[in-house]
């Protein structure tokens, strides 16, 4: 409640940082182990970003921060390193391997284990082609790759990010494991062009206001 009303910003985004990898860590210790740290880092970094900078208490009692494009560089670096750490298992356990067709493999464990499956497992698993499951393996290995090498280049790696999206959808389809708290993760980075669009039709509105005034002036 403190972070939504905007109070002391940058200590409550450290503190639930802190909550929920304690928490996590409970959770793991009974057995279960994913990859939602960065869920989990996600207010630390947007602390020091400066996320409570304007909408906020703090910002009404001038105690807010300055925004630090710095601090989102290095979520930037660290999404992408979370995201090559993926990767890399998957090259060195054989997913490369041309013969082999990992992603399909995990899609016969949950079948033959239904215990969490997606709304497409057994449509999925029912395609017999080993070039389709063999494009999804390298397509699996680059989206998660590529990211941490082009996380100088905004636009590639907004594309990047994109492409992880839709990578997330295809893995809650078939396999049932749910990425829309990654939502906000991958926010951030377009915040950006999001407000440059919409200070662009701001400007723009009172123009085509005008314009439509004063031809109305001339009809007159």
């Amino acid at each position: 409640m403190a972070l939504l009303a905007g109070i002391r910003t940058l200590g409550v985004s450290i503190a639930l940082t802190v909550v929920l990898i304690v928490g996590a860590g409970l959770t793991h210790s009974f057995g279960k182990v994913d990859h939602f740290i960065l869920y989990e880092l996600f207010p630390l970094f947007m602390g020091f970003a400066g996320w409570g900078s304007r909408f906020s208490i703090d910002a009404r009692v001038q105690r807010a921060r300055e925004t630090s494009g710095f601090a989102v560089l290095l979520w930037a670096v660290t999404v992408g390193y979370a995201l090559f750490s993926a990767a890399v298992p998957k090259v060195l356990s054989g997913w490369l391997d041309p013969t082999r067709q990992a992603t399909r493999g995990y899609l016969a464990v949950d079948i033959a284990d239904p215990i969490k499956q997606g709304l497409l497992s057994d449509w999925m698993f029912n395609i017999d082609a080993a070039g389709f499951w063999k494009i999804i393996d390298y397509a699996t290995v680059f989206a998660e790759g590529w990211l941490l090498s082009v996380v100088a280049v905004p636009m590639l790696f907004r594309l990047g990010v994109l492409i992880l999206l839709g990578f997330h959808a295809g893995v809650m389809l078939t396999l049932g494991i749910d990425f829309t708290s990654y939502l906000f993760v991958y926010s951030v980075f377009f915040m950006v062009p999001l407000a440059e669009v919409l200070a662009r039709g701001r400007r723009v509105l009172p123009t085509a206001r005008h314009a439509h005034h004063s031809s109305l002036s001339r009809s007159d």
